[in-house]
């Protein structure tokens, strides 16, 4: 599966995430990100998976 950038609008940032199949990998890729905690994101996840 080819990764997807999802970008997403976080408070007055504009916060892009790679898309990729395995869950380790994006759960990485959002504690690097710093957004781990925010509720859209989360829903963005769950949405793609």
């Amino acid at each position: 599966m080819t990764p997807l950038l999802y970008s997403i609008l976080h408070g007055n940032h504009f916060v892009g995430v790679l898309i990729q199949s395995d869950l380790q990998k994006w759960r990485t890729l959002e504690l690097v990100a710093g957004i781990q905690k925010c509720d859209i994101h989360k829903k963005a996840m769950k949405a793609h998976l």
